[in-house]
């Protein structure tokens, strides 16, 4: 029984270990996107809430609102490259904004109808501790954007 015992506290502290993932705080998180930021000569604008964001190429159309709908490309990332989810096409992907994440949302209305730009999202304006698909929890997540059109 003894034998047992320690078998089941060796695998409960590797699940322990190995489950645990990023465990940094909000200010950590916004620390690896100034770093981020700083690495790779991004002129971003930092928000209240600790989104970055920078228009690369600025258009000159509507902006669209926290409910607007919207076509997009785009391409995220984890911040250390890995490319999680991307969509390219000619129409671009149409969305509504209020079925997105809080990042997208607030940061996309800093964007005029035409423009191209980065939006860098702190795991709080993300999915915070929950793993979606191939992205681990507490993720910081980078989206390069381009936003066709706002309806």
């Amino acid at each position: 029984m003894k034998a047992y015992s320690t078998i089941v506290v060796m695998l409960s502290a590797l699940f322990v270990i190995g489950g645990c993932s990023n465990n940094k705080t909000h200010e950590e998180h916004l620390d690896d996107i100034r770093e981020y930021i700083a690495g790779n000569n991004i002129d971003a604008i930092e928000t209240e809430s600790g989104l970055f964001y920078s228009i690369t190429n600025e258009g000159n159309g509507a902006k669209p609102t926290e409910n607007s709908d919207v076509r997009v490309n785009y391409r995220g990332q984890l911040l250390e490259g890995n490319v999680f989810d991307q969509h390219e096409s000619q129409e671009g992907l149409r969305l509504n904004l209020q079925q997105v994440i809080e990042g997208w949302r607030e940061g996309l209305v800093h964007f005029p109808e035409g423009s191209s730009g980065i939006l860098l999202v702190p795991p709080s304006l993300g999915y915070g501790e929950n793993r979606v698909g191939n992205i681990p929890p507490n993720s910081v997540l980078i989206f390069d954007i381009t936003l066709l059109r706002v309806f």
